[in-house]
C-alpha cells in the first residue's frame, strides 16, 4: 500500500512538472520570435525582353528553423520526466514492511493444598502427664513452576513449656485425614540427634508462626524443590511432660505450608 501511494504521488508530480516545463518553453519561444528582426522580402531580378530567362530550377523545400528556446523547453521536459521517474523508482525501492505475529505469554502457577477439609491436624483435650497424641496431614503441590515450601502455623496450647511438639516428614499410603495408621517417615535424618524424617522438635509455643521464621522443607540447608504432583505427609505428635502442671490440658495446631517459586 505504501508503494502504491508513493507511485500515485510521483505520477501526479510528473504531470505538474511537465506542464510547467511546456509552459515555460512556450513563453521562451514567443519571446524569441517577438525579438527577431523582421524578414525582408527578397527582390526578384527584372528581365528585359532581350534577356534570356534562366531555366527554372526545382525549388528546394525550405527547412524549418527550430528556435533555440524551443529546443531548451523540450530538453527541460525530457529531463524533468526522466528525473521524476527515476526518483519515483528510487523511492519505491526503499518501501518495505515486515510484521511479527501476535505473541502470547502465560504466567506460571504456584499452587499448594492439603487434605484437612478445614479441620485441625491435631486437637487434643483432657491430656494427662506422660501421654501423647498425634495427627497426620497430606500436602500436594499442583503448580507449574518449581517451588520451595515453608512450614509455620498457629498453635494454641495450655501445656507446660516442658511438653514437646514433633513434626515428622514422610508419606501415607492410604487413609483419611488426621489418621497416621499408614504413615511412613522419611529415611533421611534432617536434624542431628533426632529420628529420621523429623523437621521440628521443640516446645509447642516455639513453633514458628510466620513465613519469616518458618521451617524450609525439609531443612534450610537442603530445601526440597516441589514440582507438579509432589505429595508429602506430615505427622504432628505431642508428648505431655510428666509433671503435675500437665493435668487436664489441651493443644490445637493449625499448620500452614507456603510455596514460593524456587
Amino acid at each position: 500500500m505504501k508503494q502504491l501511494l508513493g507511485l500515485r504521488k510521483s505520477n501526479l508530480l510528473t504531470i505538474v512538472l511537465a506542464l510547467v516545463a511546456v509552459s515555460l518553453g512556450a513563453r521562451w519561444v514567443a519571446r524569441s520570435r517577438s525579438t527577431r528582426a523582421p524578414a525582408v522580402a527578397p527582390t526578384r531580378p527584372k528581365f528585359t525582353p532581350t534577356e534570356t530567362k534562366p531555366a527554372p530550377r526545382h525549388a528546394s523545400r525550405a527547412r524549418r528553423e527550430v528556435s533555440p528556446a524551443f529546443r531548451s523547453a523540450i530538453a527541460i521536459v525530457v529531463i524533468t520526466i526522466s528525473s521524476t521517474f527515476g526518483w519515483q523508482t528510487t523511492e519505491a525501492s526503499f518501501n518495505a514492511t515486515t510484521q511479527n505475529p501476535s505473541n502470547a505469554l502465560a504466567s506460571g502457577t504456584v499452587i499448594i493444598a492439603d487434605n484437612d477439609a478445614g479441620g485441625s491436624v491435631i486437637n487434643l483435650t483432657g491430656l494427662t502427664p506422660n501421654s501423647s497424641g498425634s495427627g497426620c496431614i497430606q500436602v500436594t503441590y499442583t503448580g507449574s513452576l518449581a517451588a520451595n515450601v515453608t512450614l509455620y502455623g498457629s498453635v494454641t496450647s495450655t501445656l507446660s513449656a516442658s511438653s514437646t511438639l514433633t513434626v515428622q516428614r514422610g508419606t501415607i499410603s492410604s487413609g483419611a485425614f488426621n489418621s497416621c495408621a499408614n504413615f511412613t517417615a522419611d529415611s533421611t535424618v534432617y536434624i542431628a540427634g533426632q529420628a529420621s524424617g523429623v523437621v521440628y522438635s521443640g516446645s509447642p509455643s516455639s513453633y514458628p508462626s510466620s513465613f519469616g521464621t518458618g521451617i524450609t522443607d525439609p531443612t534450610a540447608g537442603s530445601p526440597a524443590s516441589w514440582t507438579n504432583s509432589t505429595t508429602v505427609a506430615y505427622k504432628f505428635e505431642v508428648w505431655v511432660a510428666d509433671d503435675y502442671t500437665s493435668y487436664n490440658k489441651s493443644i490445637s495446631i493449625t499448620p500452614t505450608w507456603e510455596a514460593q517459586q524456587s
